[in-house]
């Protein structure tokens, strides 16, 4: 770690190995914001006053879907979010078992549960344009009529990678200030 600004909540703090690119990165905070940057793209938390606050945390852990919340900027290469087939296929399923709830009509939905199968679940689809083109095409009375409002994406590795980072850097800087206090006590 190498501490290039720290006054306040005005910060520079660079985490990266001599001589390698991979993994670096550099964590800035000032007045209610926090910006990770480096080799895992780049993204920008607003929250509190004292950002270092907000994510300081000693069990290591992260809270993805609240600090997500907090993204005011998201890296240009990959953005925050991705399509997640499993996540894609598990709200089919439920949109299929709300519709056909107490329904007694069990050839019907036999025969629509096939198609399901066979039109959507059973095709592995890459890119979310895709999935959701599947499901607007999909022909079964209004089955998935508001399926268009339904998220299908899960936070990016790369956004997961720059949390962890976020939270194992400001450990390393308490520990680092922790002893600096210590030795001039």
């Amino acid at each position: 770690m190498t501490v290039e600004l720290d006054q306040g909540c005005h910060r520079s703090l660079l985490f990266k190995e001599p001589g390698c690119i991979t993994q670096y990165f550099r964590l800035n905070t000032w007045p209610g914001h926090l910006a990770i940057s480096g080799d895992m793209g780049s993204f920008v938390f607003s929250r509190t006053h004292d950002m270092f606050s907000f994510f300081r945390n000693d069990s290591g852990g992260i809270n993805v879907g609240y600090w997500v919340e907090k993204l005011m900027a998201t890296d240009a290469q990959d953005g925050h979010r991705e399509f997640d087939g499993q996540v894609f296929k598990s709200r089919i399923v439920e949109e299929f078992r709300s519709y056909w709830e107490g329904t007694s009509n069990y050839e019907d939905r036999r025969e629509c549960w096939q198609a399901v199968r066979e039109d959507l679940l059973d095709i592995d689809f890459q890119h979310e344009l895709e999935a959701r083109n599947a499901v607007n095409e999909f022909s079964h009375g209004d089955l998935f009529v508001d399926f268009w409002e339904t998220r299908l994406t899960k936070p990016t590795y790369r956004l997961i990678w720059a949390m962890r980072a976020i939270v194992w850097g400001i450990q390393q800087y308490d520990e680092a200030t922790k002893a600096t206090s210590e030795a001039a006590a």
